[in-house]
């Protein structure tokens, strides 16, 4: 790391020095270096990179670790936030992707309630292709729609289940590095998508 009088400097700007000297931006890529120290340049390793969620720099560029109740927040915020990536991703019955975003759910509801009052009930429904995700549209009767309906219910309440999960065990970390060693396995144990024949 290249600092002018203890300050951070990035090659290729100009700067003034602290007697009021202008110097141009392509100074100290053709300056010497015994005219760049002349200056005030100096050179010091660059502090060591650090994960932020979990760690900070000190004054003097010491590792140290976040308090522990703001990585509990950060991570239990990066569980949710894959809880609702999921849950919104939709389910695979019979070889067809359904959706389960808000909006969906909504429609399913008002589907769901004629073909439970009519077994006879059949309806056209968007879905995709698991391959390809194509759109196309695909007809249900009734006792599909509902199964398709449950299964959905059923896949965005396990990913509330293990958002959960997640969040109690991450509540009941003793430390920086056990939250840590959650955070590393978020990408596991959410449900299948696939349900159905």
């Amino acid at each position: 790391m290249i600092l002018l009088n203890g300050k951070t400097y990035r090659p290729g700007r100009p700067f003034t020095t602290s007697d009021g000297t202008q110097y141009p931006a392509n100074w100290y890529q053709v300056a010497t270096p015994e005219q760049r120290v002349a200056v005030g340049f100096t050179e010091v390793p660059d502090p060591p990179k650090v994960d932020s969620k979990f760690y900070k720099l000190d004054a003097e560029n010491n590792v140290i670790e976040q308090p522990l109740e703001r990585v509990k927040s950060t991570v239990k915020s990066e569980i949710s936030s894959i809880r609702y990536s999921k849950e919104n991703e939709g389910i695979i019955y019979a070889n067809s992707v359904f959706a389960t975003d808000e909006r969906s759910r909504v429609n399913y509801i008002g589907a769901v309630s004629q073909a439970q009052a009519n077994s006879e009930f059949t309806v056209r429904w968007r879905k995709k292709d698991p391959e390809t995700n194509e759109a196309g549209f695909i007809t249900l009767d009734a006792n599909s729609l509902i199964a398709v309906y449950g299964s959905g219910l059923h896949y965005i309440t396990s990913c509330f289940y293990t958002e959960d999960y997640y969040h109690q065990q991450i509540e009941a970390a003793p430390d920086v590095n056990t939250c840590i060693t959650i955070y590393e396995s978020r990408e596991t144990g959410w449900p299948s998508r696939n349900y159905g024949p």
